[in-house]
């Protein structure tokens, strides 16, 4: 076993039971191990439309979409990562903006692009939306080796 593994094997369980926030970009990140801790977590939550898959041999990128851009509006978050475990897993990835309680824009915009490796995904509206000061969208995941998201975020 080489020194990668042992370090794959130790993070691996680190991070898929903590929170992480991207300060940069203002959006918080918090990854968990199933589906159903997100419908345990968040019973109401809407499944949001996919707009666009393509597939290589290798991976799947689903995009999922949520309102316009609009006169006036900017960028104002964004955030990405990527995750990789030893053995397929199910997976879920909450993004939630703004960050850490601070005041958010008024949202217009959502946007993020999932790369994994199997065609078995949803994204969940868990609160707030298009119209509101905050936004967090669950992501899942089933069966997955690998699952990397970029996400971006418009208001005014």
């Amino acid at each position: 076993m080489n020194y990668l593994t042992v370090a794959l094997l130790i993070l691996v369980p680190v991070l898929s039971s903590c929170s992480l926030i991207d300060n940069d970009e203002n959006i918080e990140v918090s990854v968990f191990d199933s589906e159903s801790e997100l419908f345990q977590k968040h019973p109401y939550a809407e499944k949001l439309e996919l707009t666009i898959e393509e597939s290589s041999e290798k991976s799947v990128s689903i995009t999922y979409v949520l309102g316009n851009r609009v006169s006036g509006d900017r960028l104002v978050a964004t955030g990405s990562n990527t995750y990789i475990w030893p053995t397929p897993r199910d997976v879920q990835v909450d993004l939630s903006y703004p960050a850490n309680g601070q005041q958010g824009a008024v949202i217009t915009f959502f946007t993020v692009v999932v790369v994994q490796d199997t065609k078995v995904g949803e994204a969940f509206l868990i609160s707030g939306g298009i119209g509101q000061r905050s936004i967090k969208v669950g992501i899942v995941a089933g069966a997955t080796k690998s699952l990397g998201y970029n996400c971006q975020i418009y208001g005014r």
